[in-house]
């Protein structure tokens, strides 16, 4: 069996999850006997990224549309101050331009050059390069945001390697994305049902573009981040109703009904509950 995304081990198995068909191949995800992350096999390669990330995923989920959750979280912007800040894997810019009034120098990076142009086109009074470059980048940053990027990563652990070699010593690091395998009743009853279609058809393949790599919860992704030698300064964990209709007015059919009351009842629990819930915001300080 493939390595574990987080914790390299090599106990794992095939998980609840269809199989995925994508780029000519079948996917398959597992979960670690470990640490209980469920990750992507084989992992995605350069020509299935290239696919994947086409300039026009970007205009799809982030230039033609408003982000479900805020841009800059109460949370991060205690530990906002004058000095430089770089978004890895920045996207439209949203979190970028909602830091532009705290005082610092700022950075974007992304994968596709294409991208970097335009984005620098956009915002000629910021800084933007590919992620190949933050190697020439060495204790530069004093703050380095990830947003919804680690579900996207194959190599975790070698891309949070460059981002603690870019951070100055005792910066920050921010993480804010989806905890996809965390406890919260709608997980719970979404579980309930991809058990039972796994166990109907346990070989069902679906078509669809693996976007997310791996499922994480609240445990597994703390641990990694302090393997990474990233140290806890504070966490929240909320939930979003992501994918599920926000309001009751976008709920056109009974199903979207259902799904809205379920998702409501569970953000309920979830508010009360603590470490329920399936979206993680981070602060952690680098650690020598």
């Amino acid at each position: 069996m493939a390595d574990c995304f987080f914790c390299r081990s090599k106990s794992s198995g095939e998980s609840y999850y269809p199989r995925v068909s994508f780029n000519g191949k079948v996917f398959r995800y597992l979960k670690c006997g470990e640490c209980g992350l469920v990750f992507i096999s084989p992992s995605l390669d350069e020509r299935d990224l290239a696919v994947l990330y086409a300039l026009d995923y970007h205009d799809e989920f982030y230039f033609k549309s408003a982000p479900d959750h805020p841009a800059l979280p109460r949370l991060f912007r205690r530990f906002l101050q004058p000095g430089s800040l770089l978004d890895y894997g920045c996207g439209d810019g949203s979190f970028l331009r909602s830091a532009a009034g705290a005082g610092m120098q700022l950075y974007g990076a992304e994968y596709n050059p294409g991208l970097v142009e335009k984005l620098q086109g956009l915002y000629p009074q910021m800084r933007f390069i590919t992620v190949d470059r933050l190697r020439d980048y060495e204790s530069a940053f004093d703050v380095i945001h990830l947003g919804d990027v680690l579900e996207h990563l194959c190599e975790p652990s070698p891309a949070l390697a460059n981002v603690h070699r870019a951070l100055k010593p005792g910066g920050f690091l921010f993480i804010q994305g989806p905890l996809e395998h965390n406890f919260h009743l709608t997980w719970l009853l979404f579980g309930f049902y991809l058990r039972f279609r796994k166990a109907l058809r346990p070989s069902r393949i679906i078509e669809a573009r693996p976007f997310h790599v791996l499922y994480a919860n609240r445990k597994n992704q703390l641990a990694f981040l302090r393997r990474a030698n990233f140290e806890l300064v504070q966490h929240e964990i909320v939930e979003w109703n992501w994918p599920f209709p926000a309001r009751w007015k976008e709920a056109d059919t009974l199903k979207q009904k259902l799904q809205y009351c379920t998702v409501a009842l569970s953000r309920t629990i979830s508010s009360i509950v603590p470490g329920w819930g399936n979206r993680l915001y981070y602060v952690g300080r680098k650690a020598d």
